[in-house]
């Protein structure tokens, strides 16, 4: 939490409906845990009317030797195609806050006028 206090301190934690973060399947996060441990310390914070909208990121790599792209299932890999062992991580290391919504502000009619 203390994480969003610095990068959302333009906004009124009031004001902020969603956030969505993006975390990969190699990022060393489990989604389960994260959103138990989120639910529970948000409570005692001004987020505790946000929802956290949690997207898993699958893992994408790239064989330095012969081009080839591939989804692994674990992380000691070596290419499919070619056994290369030059590997390009491009997706599934993530961890990273990649929007929020925020509620528009809504004029109050004072019934003055």
């Amino acid at each position: 939490m203390e994480v969003l206090d610095k990068e959302l301190v333009d906004y009124d934690p009031l004001t902020i409906e969603q956030i969505f973060v993006k975390i990969g399947v190699f990022s060393g996060v489990h989604l389960d845990q994260l959103q138990f441990n989120i639910d529970l310390v948000k409570e005692t914070t001004p987020f505790n009317h946000t929802e956290f909208v949690l997207e898993l990121v699958q893992a994408d790599f790239r064989c330095r030797d012969c081009g080839h792209r591939w989804s692994p299932v674990d992380y000691l890999v070596s290419c499919p195609v070619c056994q290369g062992h030059g590997i390009d991580r491009l997706a599934g290391m993530e961890l990273f806050i990649d929007s929020i919504t925020v509620a528009e502000e809504q004029e109050v009619d004072s019934g003055e006028g």
